[in-house]
């Protein structure tokens, strides 16, 4: 078992996740440097890489109603 398992993730985690990803690593590469399992790996990228997405699509300056929309999925 990961040695991270059931801990919290941090947001450098988060940060070296999303970094990985954008570089093409894989799923087992990322595990092992983050020492979690794959599954982890794989459920915390779709999170990270939507939360990404979403914030270069609403930037931090877009109207408030604009955000709200997208935010509940208008």
């Amino acid at each position: 078992m990961a040695r991270n398992s059931n801990k919290p993730w941090t947001p450098d985690d988060d940060g070296r996740l999303l970094q990985m990803c954008l570089a093409g690593e894989a799923l087992a590469t990322i595990a092992l440097t983050l020492k979690r399992t794959v599954s982890a790996v794989e459920r915390r990228s779709y999170t990270v890489r939507h939360q990404y997405r979403v914030k270069k699509i609403i930037p931090e300056t877009a109207q408030p109603e604009a955000r709200e929309l997208h935010d509940r999925g208008h």
